[in-house]
């Protein structure tokens, strides 16, 4: 059984290393950090109308994603724990509350055609006991469904897996779409659950038929042997039938992984993504070695040709700065300005009533007795109605920044993976090494502190007040305090968006910057081995040996870390 602590030791090594780059000692911190916080996938894949929504919903014992006889799902969906049940979209960096009636016209291909509304993610809230241990169930558009970018869709999240539960149906049985698909990401998936479903269409002798023929492919084709399948009819488990549909049976067994076996593939799953890091870091390794082999005119010309492409990917990254900075600026105008103007309005409406009230419970006081009484009131207004503001407004922001950084990270990383390719495939390197998991993980840092420090106008007190007389004297005051109220709240807004609009920008920066840093790094970590190896092809005999010596010795020690890990994820 895998350790947590023995996972935590390499990383820990592995963060504070001195022959390791600086990408991967802060990729073992924040593969670290992951395995603390203990977030839990369950993706749900499989072939187009194979049933895969129909097996959420009737786990879920109702029905709560859209389903249809055609590709329906064209958005990665997201089912996270909740109290109420609900449903938030993130469109261009924003997210809205929809209520679960209108998920078709965000998920489905017929609703959301190709993704032409730009939906980045959808996240449904249940109260389902499924979700309450740290798990979040994620459904996937069908793999090979006549909408090509579906599948493009699904490989792309899988990496983001820690458990996959596939599904097949009993007609058609396994199809060879579905065999190239598993073959070519069963090693990146740590832990999975097999479903054949629709057994309601068949016979018990077919659908054991079925199931033993399915079972021979994925040892045929895939290798994939002694493979447990759940069969079940999702179709009678939503029509109240749960005792003939077999779906209790599927609960039952994710029910005890979640109580029992998700730490360990929580585990498994994180060992995977320290694997690929390691091994990018022997990619770099075997860059420079590969240079020092080589003839100096021939390596001269492929650091060129590498060059060309690291320009290339500079200026992509540049336009994505530019694209990541619209972003923003249009957070800033389409949320927190009209935020602010529409609490301005609400919130001036509300303490003038709230001045009407308090100026009609005592009629006889006046002067400086009414205007102190005010002071006091307006402050505890003002502080009342602004703390509970901004604090919502600040995790709304925090919320759609958050969504933007993701999408920018991820085109980061498509950056990163591409540049590592071109360079493994100039200098002959074996690609499967490179593959990508999670070079970045970033999460903005925004945050807003909430305080007190209002300061407010001077007295209304005057001498001419003062010596009018007391009804008089209540209507000049509030005149006065009305424009008090107006005032002080169009300050107070002032202030808050000027403190939002700088916490804002600031954490953009912030965020863009460490993603800059880890594109320059990427690049100049491969200029750098090759260049190491040029200057060293330069040198004399004895400095290449010398060299020669010590990235073996760097090679034998990322090597160990390495077969450590594999024998931790084989135990």
């Amino acid at each position: 059984m895998t350790q947590p602590s023995s996972l935590g030791g390499i990383l820990e090594e592995l963060s504070d290393a001195p022959d390791a780059s600086e990408g991967l000692r802060a990729t073992s911190r924040e593969l670290m950090k992951k395995l603390n916080e203990k977030r839990f996938l369950l993706v749900v894949i499989g072939q187009f109308n194979r049933g895969k929504t129909s097996v959420i919903n009737a786990l879920l014992g109702e029905y709560v994603l859209p389903t249809g006889i055609v590709p329906v799902t064209s958005i990665v969906t997201t089912l996270t724990y909740g109290t109420e049940k609900g449903a938030e979209v993130a469109q261009r960096g924003m997210k809205k509350v929809v209520p679960l009636e209108e998920l078709p016209l965000y998920v489905t291909e017929e609703g959301n055609p190709r993704n032409g509304k730009n939906i980045e993610s959808v996240t449904v809230f249940h109260p389902s006991d499924l979700l309450r241990y740290g798990v979040e169930i994620v459904d996937t558009p069908g793999i090979a469904s006549v909408h090509e970018h579906n599948t493009d869709v699904t490989e792309c999240f899988l990496p983001n897996a820690d458990a996959v539960v596939f599904v097949v149906s009993v007609d058609p049985p396994l199809t060879l779409a579905e065999c190239a698909f598993l073959e070519a990401n069963r090693e990146t998936i740590p832990k999975m659950f097999f479903v054949l479903n629709k057994t309601d269409m068949v016979q018990d002798r077919e659908r054991e038929e079925s199931l033993h023929f399915t079972q021979r492919i994925l040892q045929e084709k895939v290798g994939l042997t002694d493979v447990h399948f759940h069969s079940i009819s999702a179709k009678l488990a939503l029509e109240n039938m749960r005792g003939r549909s077999g779906i209790e049976e599927l609960r039952h067994t994710l029910v005890a992984f979640f109580r029992e076996g998700k730490e360990e593939a929580l585990t498994a799953s994180v060992t995977k993504k320290t694997l690929a890091a390691i091994n990018r870091e022997i990619v770099l390794t075997e860059l420079e070695a590969a240079s020092l082999r080589l003839p100096l005119n021939e390596l001269e010309d492929k650091i060129g040709l590498f060059g060309a492409a690291a320009r290339k990917t500079e200026q992509r990254h540049r336009d994505n700065d530019l694209l990541l900075h619209g972003e923003v600026q249009r957070l800033i105008r389409e949320v927190l300005d009209e935020d602010v103007l529409c609490f301005k309005e609400e919130t001036t409406s509300l303490l003038l009533v709230m001045l009407d009230a308090f100026l009609a419970k005592d009629r006889t006081m006046s002067g400086k007795y009414l205007s102190d009484a005010f002071e006091r009131a307006l402050r505890k207004w003002i502080t009342e109605a602004f703390r509970i503001w901004r604090a919502k407004e600040e995790e709304k922001l925090r919320s759609l920044l958050d969504g933007i950084f993701s999408r920018f990270t991820e085109q980061t990383n498509i950056l990163i993976a591409e540049l590592l390719a071109a360079a493994a495939q100039l200098f002959h390197l074996d690609l499967p090494s490179l593959a990508t998991d999670e070079v970045l993980t970033e999460k903005s840092s925004f945050w807003f502190k909430i305080g007190t420090e209002e300061s407010f106008l001077d007295s209304l007190q005057s001498s001419v007040l003062r010596s009018l007389p007391c009804r008089l004297s209540r209507i000049l005051m509030r005149r006065r305090m009305r424009v008090r109220v107006r005032d002080e709240v169009d300050r107070h807004c002032g202030r808050s968006r000027f403190d939002f609009l700088e916490r804002i920008e600031e954490s953009a920066r912030v965020f863009w910057r460490r993603l800059d840093e880890k594109t320059k790094e990427v690049i100049a970590g491969i200029e750098g081995a090759l260049q190491e190896g040029e200057l060293a092809r330069t040198g004399s005999t004895a400095g290449v040996a010398t060299r020669e010596q010590a990235l073996q010795s760097k090679m034998q020690y990322l090597s160990e870390r390495r077969e450590r890990l594999e024998h931790l994820y084989a135990t």
